[in-house]
């Protein structure tokens, strides 16, 4: 038999090369651990990829840290680390010993997923996905819609949850005065 065929008893997996953007958000570490879990079930090639973006002056939302040009280098080798850390952690959790191929490239997200995708020919992306604000929406746009638009395999979006559903309750207290309070969702 030729080692390029399949065993007849295996069935070829629906997706040999898959490829899974991190950007150490819980969103994309969930969207790693589905990843790395569809790679093992179907003997998949895995691809975990992080766009550096470098502009004159990058802030980390939230953190308040800033890069300036000078430190581009150490910055990259910092996301180096952190993505092999992720991936290490991950497959140590999963019990696997899956070969994943760690990529990290400059340039716009959603562009540089799109080419990465091309250029090892991706049969699947796994995007992770969580709920932003409409000011979030705004400025930075939907770089998942736009990849769900322009990619040339399938997408599969893994969506979590970080806030908790909030609903406005509105009570009439009296005719000049209204309470506005929010509850969680069940």
């Amino acid at each position: 038999m030729n080692t390029t065929e399949k065993s007849p008893n295996k069935a070829a997996p629906l997706w040999e090369r898959i490829l899974v953007p991190v950007s150490f958000a819980p969103s994309s570490e969930e969207a790693f651990k589905t990843a790395l879990d569809i790679a093992r079930r179907q003997g998949s090639e895995l691809f975990a990829l992080h766009v550096a973006h470098a502009p004159i002056i990058q802030s980390e939302a939230g953190i308040g840290t800033f890069s300036l040009p000078g430190d581009w280098p150490r910055e990259m080798e910092r996301k180096r680390r952190q993505l092999d850390r992720l991936v290490e952690k991950h497959l140590r959790q999963a019990q696997c010993d899956l070969s994943v191929t760690k990529l990290l490239v400059e340039g716009h997200p959603e562009r540089k997923i799109l080419e990465v995708a091309r250029e090892k020919k991706i049969d699947l992306i796994v995007l992770g996905h969580h709920e932003e604000d409409a000011l979030e929406r705004f400025f930075l746009g939907r770089n998942i819609d736009r990849i769900v638009d322009h990619a040339d395999c399938a997408v599969l979006i893994v969506r979590i949850h970080l806030f908790q559903e909030e609903k406005l309750q509105e009570a009439v207290v009296d005719e000049n005065m209204f309470v506005i309070g929010q509850c969680a969702r069940a």
